[in-house]
């Protein structure tokens, strides 16, 4: 196999359940081997199994209670 090549697997559909999707295409995402846009249609359809796609709800800037997230210390300047 080349450099950017991936290993042949079946395309998810949308609309698939997961008991749909074929266990070497579950394999493969997870394991990393399935082109982005692959992946990206894997996680649209299956949102809850692949969290990584949704909105970037636990950042900082995102959160509605940041502080909750950063850690912080007390200052030792007094």
């Amino acid at each position: 196999m080349y450099p950017g090549q991936y290993p042949a697997v079946p395309a998810v559909s949308p609309g698939k359940t997961r008991e749909q999707v074929p266990a070497e295409l579950d394999a493969a995402i997870r394991a990393g081997e399935v082109p982005l846009i692959g992946l990206a249609t894997a996680r649209e359809d299956f949102p809850a199994e692949y969290p990584m796609a949704e909105p970037a709800r636990d950042c900082a800037y995102g959160s509605e209670q940041p502080h909750e997230l950063i850690p912080t210390r007390p200052s030792s300047h007094g």
